[in-house]
């Protein structure tokens, strides 16, 4: 099963990490299941949810995706598992802040920084600490 599967991906031209890392993929399904029937493959994704971060869970399906691809099996693929990205920028001020920032800058005649803070506003740069 596997060695097929590693002449596959060699085949492709994966690279040599991504083949073992497909390749224990492969080996940990087969430990827990016989075949990749569609039930097996999804005790074996809800498995991985349970056991690993999304990343990883990810990987290793799409390790189990490649292999069904590799046997004409295309139709069993599993879904990937969706990664909660953060809605917001860190080390972000709010717009208060930045309106009283700028009016104290104009009120002190500190041009200079006063037009460096609107040019970073209006760009979105922002500095390097």
């Amino acid at each position: 099963m596997t060695e097929n599967f590693k002449k596959y991906l060699q085949e492709k031209n994966f690279s040599e990490n991504t083949v073992k890392s497909y390749v224990y993929a492969l080996r940990q399904f087969a430990e827990r299941f016989p075949a990749p029937a569609k039930q097996n493959l999804k005790k074996h994704r809800e498995w991985l949810i349970a056991q690993y971060c999304p990343q990883t869970v990810n990987l290793r399906l799409r390790a189990i995706n490649c292999y069904l691809e590799s046997t004409g099996r295309a139709d069993r693929k599993l879904s990937f598992v969706r990664m909660q990205q953060k809605p917001f920028a860190e080390n972000v001020i709010i717009q208060a802040d930045y309106i009283y920032f700028k009016n104290r800058l104009r009120e002190d005649d500190e041009w200079l920084w006063y037009f460096v803070i609107r040019f970073f506003a209006a760009t979105g740069i922002r500095s390097m600490n």
